[in-house]
């Protein structure tokens, strides 16, 4: 068990785990329009790393990246290095993969107790060098065309919009968890 699972808000003396406070078909359904408005991807995944809901995961990483052994290494690292630094966010973390890609993540905290996380990524904050991504197909063995219309499927946005989508979800996540610790301590009450 992590320090952050350590911390998970109780109600009644027994911990709550962000499915337990989460409507998630309603919440997968909300970051589908939201990735369908904004094209900017998006997952809500708890403290042990389970993905609970998620958007617009890019072809770019779930086809190429995290499918080759190398680069697939490297993904891993980026996840490792999000979720270490996740209590140091302020008020998020973001890393830059070596393939380019950023992803970024905001705790959700409820009652003081990081209960799961609001990543945005796989995306780019520049646009990309497309010579880059051709060198990156013949050295990992990519399929240079499939590679490259993924690559340029890949969002491109500014640092100000990822925070402030970060901030968005962080708060919305947090609102929806918050009102469900309050039905789950009513019904506790009832009882």
């Amino acid at each position: 068990m992590t320090a952050a699972t350590d911390r998970v808000s109780q109600a009644g003396g027994v911990p709550h785990r962000l499915t337990d406070l989460l409507d998630i078909p309603r919440l997968q359904s909300l970051l589908d329009s939201l990735y369908l408005a904004s094209r900017i991807p998006s997952a809500i995944i708890d403290t042990d790393g389970m993905v609970h809901a998620g958007a617009g995961w890019q072809d770019a990483c779930t086809k190429f990246h995290r499918v080759n052994a190398l680069t697939n290494a490297q993904c891993v690292e980026s996840d490792r290095y999000i979720g270490m630094h996740l209590c140091d966010a302020n008020p998020s973390v973001r890393y830059g993969c070596p393939r380019g890609l950023v992803d970024a993540a905001t705790p959700i905290v409820v009652e003081g107790a990081h209960i799961g996380s609001v990543f945005t990524g796989q995306l780019f904050l520049a646009p990309p060098d497309l010579g880059f991504y051709r060198a990156q197909s013949a050295m990992y063995g990519f399929d240079e065309a499939a590679y490259m219309a993924a690559i340029e499927k890949v969002p491109v946005i500014t640092e100000q919009e990822l925070q402030a989508h970060l901030a968005f979800l962080a708060h919305l996540t947090g609102i929806f968890a918050e009102m469900g610790l309050n039905r789950l301590r009513e019904r506790e009450t009832a009882k």
